[in-house]
């Protein structure tokens, strides 16, 4: 109540402590530092702030009509649309997304806890793992994709853990319309329960989708033209090749220190190859889709931003299978070594987003509960350009 910043320190000692209360807290203070963040122009997080204040006048359905013809994903855009209606402060929606795309995250791992029936230090291992797998940067920037993330994830618990197909389908469903880019997994979901139990064919995609990683950028553009879907789809691809955003970039032209994290960022994508390669006799079925769902992902090597991003759905199942190897193979060492790795792209990511800490967190309005309660509405004019 005085100070979510004063607190944490407390909640970090209540989750060692497994309390449930400290973890709710926990995701509470993820929510604030969302609803805290001020975004750069280009980023996504930048584009709800514009819905908010540009089409609060407009009726409804020319709304939504506007956006689907923009668009393939409308969810977001509408519960923006509302809020501006109603005087609900964008800053207050930010916090909503944040706290159920996390909380999602956390039923998760709640449920694989009592699931496996993991002790004390499992489980404490296992919440280090996910916690640290969480992309914050995209958390924070990104918004949707994050959100539609967490609920294919979710979907894919259901689905094949609880054995609950309907309901992991219209989760998919929703994932799709949050961020049309979902749509990948949406179809992989479906395809994976037509062969999970054939591990030859799926071990073989695994090891054949190794190929995608030597081939030239356009590669995916040149596909899409050549099969006469050349349209949104190649300009799309050709887009997410242009990015100024492109890791690659920044590792070509950032110097010494845009190489470092440029390399960091991959460091853990090329240990879960080795580490699954090692496990490549298995007919576990979590191995089985984790192993397809990186060969999905080796597809869009050819485009980085788009390889990327979908790693951050990758990285969150991966965590799910690790926890499973640590119940079977009581496996410690290669799940400390993930979260090292990981804890070193949050590194990268500060390092990014460090004007953007700065505006958002070191002011004098941003360290009392009450403060951050009353602060005022997010504009466009508060963005970092």
């Amino acid at each position: 109540m005085i100070s979510p910043f004063l607190a944490l320190p407390t909640i970090l000692l209540g989750i060692i402590r497994k309390s449930k209360f400290a973890l709710t807290l926990f995701v509470v203070f993820i929510g604030l530092l969302s609803y805290l963040y001020i975004p750069n122009l280009s980023d996504d997080k930048s584009r709800y702030v514009e819905i908010y204040e540009d089409f609060k006048s407009w009726d409804y359905i020319p709304f939504i009509l506007y956006n689907l013809s923009n668009s393939q994903d409308f969810i977001l855009q509408l519960l923006f649309k509302a809020a501006a209606d109603i005087g609900i402060k964008v800053q207050i929606v930010f916090f909503i997304i944040t706290v159920i795309s996390v909380g999602i995250l956390l039923k998760i791992w709640s449920h694989i806890v009592i699931f496996l029936n993991l002790n004390k230090r499992e489980s404490l291992l296992s919440l280090f793992l996910f916690i640290t797998s969480i992309s914050f940067l995209d958390l924070f920037s990104g918004t949707r994709f994050m959100l539609a993330a967490s609920i294919a994830l979710y979907a894919y618990f259901q689905g094949f853990f609880l054995n609950k197909n309907k309901t992991a389908i219209l989760l998919l469903l929703l994932s799709i319309n949050i961020h049309f880019g979902l749509l990948v997994f949406a179809f992989s979901y479906l395809l994976l329960r037509l062969i999970i139990n054939k591990h030859y064919l799926i071990k073989s995609i695994f090891l054949i989708s190794f190929f995608f990683l030597l081939l030239p950028k356009d590669f995916l553009v040149t596909i899409f033209s050549s099969i006469g879907m050349g349209g949104a789809l190649a300009s799309k691809s050709e887009a997410y090749i242009n990015a100024d955003n492109d890791l690659t970039q920044g590792g070509q032209h950032g110097g010494f220190g845009g190489m470092v994290i440029y390399l960091v960022q991959n460091v853990w994508i090329y240990a879960m190859y080795f580490y699954l390669l090692l496990k490549i006799k298995t007919k576990e079925r979590y191995h089985l889709i984790c192993f397809f769902l990186i060969a999905l992902l080796n597809i869009f090597s050819s485009i980085p931003t788009v390889y990327f991003r979908y790693s951050l759905f990758i990285k969150m199942f991966f965590v799910i299978v690790l926890m499973f190897d640590i119940q079977k193979y009581k496996t410690k060492k290669e799940p400390v070594f993930f979260i090292v790795s990981f804890v070193c792209v949050l590194i990268t990511q500060i390092i990014i987003t460090r004007y953007n800490i700065e505006e958002s967190y070191m002011n004098g309005d941003s360290f009392l509960f009450f403060d951050i309660l009353f602060k005022k509405p997010m504009s466009s004019g508060d963005l970092i350009y």
